[in-house]
Formats: structure tokens, sequence, C-alpha cells
């Protein structure tokens, strides 16, 4: 016989957010995005969840899916 107990959920599984190297942290590119995006409150699902202020990582979402266009 089945308890009639309430089923949970899986825990939701995260990519984890990419790190900038110390060497990015000083690329122009790698500035310049940061410098438009510093005072922003964001939100990526794929990795976490609600919004938080902008950080490096963000950043690398960004440059990284630049570079995939080049």
């Amino acid at each position: 016989m089945r308890d009639n107990l309430p089923v949970t959920n899986p825990p939701h599984v995260y990519k984890e957010m990419p790190n900038p190297t110390s060497e990015q942290i000083e690329d122009p590119t790698f500035l310049a995005i940061w410098n438009v995006i510093k005072s922003w409150d964001v939100n990526a699902p794929e990795y976490y969840f609600g919004y938080c202020g902008a950080n490096g990582s963000h950043v690398m979402l960004i440059w990284n899916a630049i570079k995939e266009v080049k």
C-alpha cells in the first residue's frame, strides 16, 4: 500500500558558471563588457535561481557567446 505522502521534485541541477582567469580580467573585451553590466541585476536560469548582481562569471557567459559567433 502506498503512503499518501507528498511527492517532492528532484533537486534541479544547474550548470557551473565560468570563472574568468586573471588574464581575462585585464582584457579590454572583458573590461568593456564589465563596464556595461556591472550595475545590472541579472538572472541566468541555467546556472542558478533568482537574480543577483552581475559579476565576472556573467561577463564570461557573454564573452564566450561572442567568441562562438566570431
